[in-house]
């Protein structure tokens, strides 16, 4: 066996044990479900008897009933199914319709020697765990050790805005916390999986010059117009600042889509003038601005989407009410809109900061001959 072969069935090797250690966890996750590892009581729904089926949305308000048998899978002693009442809403906005062979998870409370049981949620942890898993295993079959460090910067990140969200209900100025927070994203992201080296570089003073100009617009824009036409009162509910909480939606929403330009840029820029054995500084800037226009389209469009996605509810009901479009985008979409239109003003000022930074940083990559 040659040294190639051998290669070849370490790595395939490796591919199985991988695949081997996915399937144990995705089995000890669905294990667990009937493992004495909750301190809630967990029932499965043998059998249902529905009164009321709701095969119409002209009543979204009537209560169906459901009367539930559970086996309890996780307290040794009880052996007989219990049977508990659901009501539920045609919309289940507030409550689930529930089907045979869900998990739910229950309250117990025990009056003298009976115990009662009352409905606390459906158990979703398993299905939420194993997607995540199955993630993960994509992530890292297809990416290898790239995928592996994108998951650990995905992880670092969300703890980074939990940390955050912290400080700032504990009275830390958020003005204080967006430009530390930005820092610690860039470095974390970039680092992590492009490592450190000039492209890192490059693409890490694209997405804050780009971030900075866009935000700096922004607002500029909402100090010259005095803010009129924003309306905050999705944000009523928070008891926090609703300017604050949008600038810094703003800043995280754009700064992570700059960060996948930035990055493409750069990378794009690199490979050019690696595999290139003669090119000019007009093919770069050509080549670059191709690029640039390519993902900037799609980007923009996946920014807006994105943002008017989670408003698909309230449009719907709106449009039900008769309620006018442009009421809708003055009431109800004006902070998506704006996050949207923020964002893509960051991606497209973006472009041609990164092209020139790479340009310059990335110059005398070797084996390349740049005029």
């Amino acid at each position: 066996m040659n040294i190639q072969n051998l290669i070849s069935t370490k790595k395939s090797s490796h591919k199985y044990t991988f695949l081997s250690l996915f399937l144990l966890v995705i089995l000890l996750v669905n294990i667990n479900d009937v493992l004495p590892t909750y301190q809630q009581p967990i029932g499965e729904i043998i059998s249902i008897d529905e009164a009321g089926v709701p095969d119409t949305e002209l009543s979204p308000f009537l209560d169906y009933k459901q009367i539930l048998t559970l086996k309890l899978i996780n307290e040794e002693l009880s052996t007989q199914p219990i049977k508990l009442e659901n009501e539920f809403s045609y919309s289940q906005a507030f409550s689930n319709r529930y089907e045979v062979g869900q998990l739910l998870i229950l309250r117990k409370t025990t009056v003298g020697t009976k115990n009662e049981y009352d409905i606390v949620s459906l158990k979703r942890d398993t299905y939420m765990v194993s997607l995540l898993i199955i993630f993960a295993f994509l992530a890292v079959l297809i990416g290898g050790k790239q995928g592996a460090k994108s998951l650990v910067s995905v992880l670092l990140n969300f703890a980074i805005v939990f940390v955050i969200m912290y400080l700032y209900r504990n009275n830390v100025s958020i003005y204080l916390l967006a430009p530390i927070a930005v820092i610690i994203f860039i470095f974390t992201s970039m680092t992590l999986v492009t490592g450190f080296n000039k492209k890192t570089l490059a693409a890490s003073l694209g997405t804050a010059l780009g971030l900075l100009f866009a935000i700096t617009i922004a607002y500029v824009t909402f100090k010259l117009t005095g803010s009129r036409g924003v309306n905050y009162q999705e944000m009523d509910i928070t008891i926090s600042s609703p300017v604050e909480l949008f600038y810094f939606q703003l800043v995280i929403g754009t700064l992570g889509a700059i960060m996948d330009i930035a990055v493409s840029i750069a990378s794009s820029i690199e490979e050019i003038l690696k595999t290139s054995t003669v090119v000019t500084r007009k093919m770069l800037i050509s080549s670059g601005r191709k690029i640039g226009n390519d993902i900037m389209g799609t980007m923009t469009n996946t920014l807006i989407l994105a943002y008017l996605s989670g408003s698909i509810p309230v449009i719907l009901l709106m449009m039900k009410s008769g309620i006018s479009l442009g009421y809708m985008m003055n009431i109800s979409l004006s902070l998506e809109l704006l996050r949207g239109v923020i964002g893509s003003i960051g991606i497209v000022l973006s472009i041609p900061i990164t092209l020139l930074i790479s340009i310059v940083l990335l110059d005398k990559v070797p084996h390349s001959e740049v005029k």
